[in-house]
C-alpha cells in the first residue's frame, strides 16, 4: 500500500502527493479511485500501486 496525502483545493480539485511528487486530480476521478467521501477535505489515502498509477495518469503534475 502507498500512503498518499491529499488536500482539497478551493476549486474542489485534489492535490495528491505520491512518491514525493504532487499531482492535481479532478474530484470525481480522485473520489472514484481513492474511495474518499464527497465531504473529504484532507487526509491520507491508502492506495495500491495500480490506483497510484491511475491517479498519476489522470492528474496534472505540479
Amino acid at each position: 500500500m502507498i500512503a498518499a496525502p491529499y488536500v482539497r483545493t478551493l476549486l474542489g480539485w485534489f492535490n495528491v502527493t505520491i512518491d514525493g511528487k504532487r499531482y492535481n486530480v479532478a474530484p470525481d476521478v480522485f473520489r472514484s479511485i481513492a474511495g474518499v467521501s464527497d465531504r473529504a477535505q484532507y487526509g491520507i489515502a491508502e492506495l495500491t500501486a495500480a490506483e497510484a498509477e491511475a491517479l498519476i495518469r489522470a492528474g496534472i503534475a505540479l
